[in-house]
């Protein structure tokens, strides 16, 4: 599985790697550290998840999920929302969207294995 892994802070991304590595182990996971960076990370190769942040610079997570979800090639990806961020406004916003997922920071290992591989054996929206 090819993951993305999107947040300003490298720590985290640290930790989210290493985390969907133990889980997921025959992954390839690249980093991203804004939106924008990851947009481009998309146009290189084939992503089959995608973890955010909501709060970052420049292109912001919301700003993200938004272009994500105007894009017919990509609005079938799958997407693990990880912040501390996560509003209800923003979990009904994309209720009707089964390939997002979310999770609060900070989360256990386990939590974080637990909604990826039930993300991904979701049927494709």
């Amino acid at each position: 599985m090819n993951i993305l892994v999107i947040d300003d802070s490298a720590t985290t991304r640290g930790l989210l790697k290493r985390a969907l590595l133990q889980s997921c182990e025959d992954s390839v996971v690249r980093e991203a550290s804004d939106g924008k960076s990851a947009i481009h990370e998309l146009a290189l190769g084939k992503v089959d998840l995608i973890t955010t942040d909501l709060e970052m610079p420049g292109i912001d997570g919301h700003r993200f999920l938004e272009t994500l979800q105007r894009n017919p090639l990509l609005r079938r990806k799958k997407v693990l929302v990880f912040s501390s961020a996560i509003t209800p406004e923003l979990r009904k916003k994309f209720s009707d969207n089964p390939n997002i997922a979310f999770l609060n920071k900070p989360a256990s290992n386990q939590a974080i294995a637990d909604t990826v591989l039930g993300l991904m054996a979701q049927s494709p929206a």
